[in-house]
């Protein structure tokens, strides 16, 4: 027989200490994972031919989940200095919606890609692993969790939707802004390849990879808004409304 929560407690809130510890943890795993894979491939420290570390950048730049978790560890960064120099708890709302549907999304997309064989890794070094499965399923996987175990107060009002969602699509904006650029004749790099072959102006035209972008938007901003909504449903359902002294809005 299924027991009712009475009084709406819900003992898994966010607190001080739960924070931290989750902040430094992706951030560690990002930095980690981004560092030994920089400083392995520009060395040969795997045995291989070093490859040049301007090279790196602009190859990791073109994933749209590199972008991911660089922004994932300035945030972590920015929410563990501001918590340590008050000694408060500090929510990002907007943020914390934002890089929940993008968490989604990545984990979604390389566990179906892994699935129907389409994200082999061609390199087999152990960076080369480490990192891919960092950014695309151990710290998504940790944000997700977190998230949906332990939801936090947050306003409803249409504010909160747009101003999210304009978060959204100001960063893949600029990132698709980014590849736009380096798909012009004579600023791309000579051996630049497009991340998303299926996706190449080359191979679907102008046209459809123009309406990709935009749908792409889209479904981003779609799946923050439902992010939203979902995280607003769980509090309302496992949080105590009477005495919630740890889960307090920051802005």
């Amino acid at each position: 027989m299924k027991q009712k929560l009475t009084n709406k407690v819900w003992k898994f809130e966010r607190t001080f200490k739960s924070e931290l510890i989750i902040s430094i943890l992706l951030m560690f795993l990002i930095a980690s994972c981004l560092f030994f894979y920089f400083v392995v491939k520009s060395t040969g420290l795997d045995g291989r031919e070093p490859i040049d570390s301007n090279k790196i950048f602009l190859e990791d730049t073109t994933f749209l989940s590199e972008w991911y978790a660089v922004f994932v560890l300035i945030f972590c960064g920015i929410k563990i200095t501001k918590m340590l120099s008050t000694k408060k708890i500090y929510i990002y709302d907007y943020t914390e919606h934002t890089f929940t549907a993008w968490s989604l999304i990545i984990f979604l997309l390389y566990s179906i890609g892994i699935f129907i064989g389409k994200t082999l890794i061609t390199d087999k070094s152990f960076v080369a692993f480490y990192r891919a499965g960092s950014i695309h399923i151990i710290v998504p996987l940790i944000w997700l969790t977190y998230y949906f175990v332990c939801p936090f107060k947050d306003q409803k009002s249409k504010k909160q939707v747009w101003l999210g969602t304009l978060q959204t699509v100001v960063i893949l904006s600029a990132y698709l802004l980014w590849i736009g650029i380096r798909l012009i004749p004579g600023v791309a790099e000579p051996d630049f390849a497009f991340p998303y072959p299926f996706l190449s102006p080359q191979k679907v035209g102008l046209t459809i990879y123009i309406i990709a972008n935009f749908l792409i938007i889209i479904a981003f901003s779609l799946v923050y808004v439902g992010m939203y909504y979902l995280n607003s449903l769980n509090f309302k359902r496992f949080a105590n409304y009477s005495d919630n002294k740890t889960m307090r809005k920051y802005y």
